[in-house]
């Protein structure tokens, strides 16, 4: 029953971590403990809100998403 995974064993899948600067849902600071918690860098989108696929510079979120999946070969 008490049969849990031991989480730093685990394979884990890769992560791409993004926040924006002015997110009040989700605050930088969360987003950075939430990468330094999986060992992966943060990305934190300067002048973006929490919508940042619906802001006027939305292009550089999806660049960065981008060229992460490719990296990824995908």
């Amino acid at each position: 029953m008490f049969n849990l995974p031991l989480l730093p064993y685990m394979q884990r899948p890769p992560m791409l971590v993004l926040g924006a600067e002015r997110d009040i849902l989700v605050p930088p600071f969360l987003v950075q403990a939430a990468a330094r918690t999986y060992g992966v860098p943060d990305h934190i989108f300067r002048g973006m809100g929490h919508a940042v696929t619906h802001e006027r510079n939305w292009q550089e979120v999806v660049g960065t998403i981008d060229h992460w999946l490719v990296g990824l070969g995908l």
